[in-house]
């Protein structure tokens, strides 16, 4: 007897976000290795709180919505980014 298809698909949404939150995290800490920033520089030069920053590379909370694409927009652009921490929030609002 098969298990019940809610329950099935309910588990497997489940997954795909936990794996989507593990893809946000692991970019997140990928692309601020890559610029050589500590978290409250990259924090600071992307215009985020260095907490909702902490909480994103750790995978307990995940942007969603204009935060996710902020997010987006910044991970996209991030390489071309000074690494000094000094230039403007690449937002004009934190993303929380």
């Amino acid at each position: 007897m098969k298990g019940n298809k809610y329950a099935d698909f309910n588990e497997d949404t489940r997954n795909r976000q936990k794996v989507k939150h593990m893809d946000i995290a692991d970019e997140l800490k990928r692309t601020r290795a890559k610029l050589g920033l500590s978290q409250s520089q990259a924090a600071r030069v992307w215009g985020l709180n260095v907490r909702t920053l902490q909480n994103w590379e750790q995978g307990s909370r995940s942007p969603k919505g204009l935060a996710l694409a902020q997010l987006q927009t910044i991970l996209a652009n991030a390489i071309g980014e000074p690494a000094s921490g000094s230039g403007r929030p690449a937002t004009s609002r934190p993303c929380e």
